[in-house]
């Protein structure tokens, strides 16, 4: 019990000396699970994120790729359009 929160305490520790957005805990938590042989279920109680956020991937949909090419086709063709 004394470990687990001195662990706890030891990543808080590091945790703050960086600015953390929300959109980067999924990032710091990661990098927790990474390199502290902690659970991911711990490290997502730590962090506040939901373990489906934790373990969330996007998939590129084909009709995604498909409008991102045409926009690349379309930027290439009419220099000014780039932004």
């Amino acid at each position: 019990m004394y470990a687990e929160k001195w662990l706890k305490v030891e990543i808080f520790k590091e945790a703050i000396k960086k600015v953390v957005k929300p959109s980067r805990r999924r990032a710091l938590a990661q990098n927790t699970v990474q390199t502290h042989p902690i659970n991911i279920k711990f490290v997502c109680g730590l962090f506040g994120l939901s373990e489906t956020y934790y373990r969330y991937q996007a998939k590129l949909s084909e009709e995604d790729a498909y409008i991102g090419d045409w926009r690349f086709r379309l930027t290439q063709a009419h220099h000014r359009w780039r932004g």
